[in-house]
């Protein structure tokens, strides 16, 4: 159940985060006093890779909809990361709610750029950890969003601003790390037989110690 957890706790943020902007609330789409806020599209890609975790086992008719909403929410990512690549804007920053503070130097509604290499991690793994043979890629893909994760975390921790910003761009809003955390630790559940994750669980443990007793 916990991977079910994880996602839950992610829906729940993007949700309370979606209605902090309905409702103009910045205590509820930033969870501090910084100026990082959590946007309307990354609510939206944390929603979607939550839905592709709670249906990433059920063997049904809505077992479509995990990858489906994995490849989605990669998306959302790789096409902000284009967006600051490119230095266009394709439309969808603000395409249902106006942001009238972003911060100086930052586009109106678009996540900051390690939020989006985060949901890009996090879709593909999502997709890859739908096979057994793709465990140990899926967890090494997750690697870059878990250091990111980690740096922002660490950030609010200690107070450091410094830690928090990426290049010229903005920081992560710290319900927007919690998210990428929470999902992190849902797909990493999702493997605790395989992979990098194995022996730091305690399936994993028993299993390493059964393939010890063979030799």
């Amino acid at each position: 159940y916990a991977p079910a957890v994880c996602a839950c706790i992610a829906i729940a943020i993007g949700a309370l985060a979606l209605y902090g902007w309905r409702i103009g609330s910045h205590p509820l789409i930033a969870w501090s006093n910084d100026i990082a806020t959590m946007k309307v599209n990354v609510c939206a890609a944390a929603i979607l890779a939550a839905l592709s975790l709670l249906t990433l086992r059920p063997r049904s008719w809505i077992a479509w909809v995990s990858p489906a909403t994995a490849a989605l929410s990669a998306t959302i990512g790789l096409a902000t990361l284009a967006e600051y690549a490119l230095r266009w804007n394709a439309g969808m920053d603000e395409l249902f709610v106006r942001d009238l503070n972003p911060g100086p130097g930052l586009a109106p509604g678009r996540m900051a750029p390690a939020s989006a290499l985060s949901f890009v991690c996090i879709g593909l793994a999502l997709l890859l950890a739908r096979r057994r043979s793709g465990h140990r890629a899926a967890q090494l893909i997750c690697l870059p969003a878990g250091i990111i994760a980690l740096l922002s975390f660490s950030a609010y921790f200690y107070g450091s601003a410094e830690l928090n910003r990426f290049a010229p761009f903005g920081p992560m809003a710290l319900n927007t790390t919690l998210t990428c955390a929470c999902l992190l630790a849902g797909v990493l559940l999702e493997m605790p037989e395989s992979g990098l994750i194995a022996p730091m669980t305690l399936r994993g443990a028993e299993l390493l110690r059964a393939e010890l007793r063979r030799l």
